[in-house]
């Protein structure tokens, strides 16, 4: 699989992990459960499958949001694209985090 071929699939956090969603969730993206329920928990947005056809990729994408899974296809030339620069004009510490 050439590298820059590869494309995609990234979903947002979800709310809950039902395990009916994740068995359906398993079989589209062609993984056993135990990973598939690793690459859904958490609070981040995650990549959860790599394919070489964006057509492959757009049809898994539309299968996970018919489950009502927001999910988006991104080509690995555009993820690994270096992003302008930016410069932060303030700096704020909160409880957890750090805004700027």
């Amino acid at each position: 699989m050439a590298e820059n071929n590869i494309v995609h699939v990234a979903i947002a956090p979800l709310d809950v992990l039902e395990a009916n969603l994740i068995k359906k969730v398993a079989t589209i993206i062609n993984k056993d459960l135990y990973g598939t329920r690793l690459l859904l928990a958490g609070k981040i947005p995650k990549i959860i499958a790599h394919y070489q056809s964006i057509h492959t990729a757009e049809s898994i994408a539309r299968s996970l949001k018919e489950l009502g899974i927001v999910a988006i296809v991104c080509k690995n030339s555009e993820l690994r694209k270096t992003s302008q620069s930016f410069r932060a004009h303030t700096l704020e510490f909160r409880e957890g985090e750090v805004l700027f």
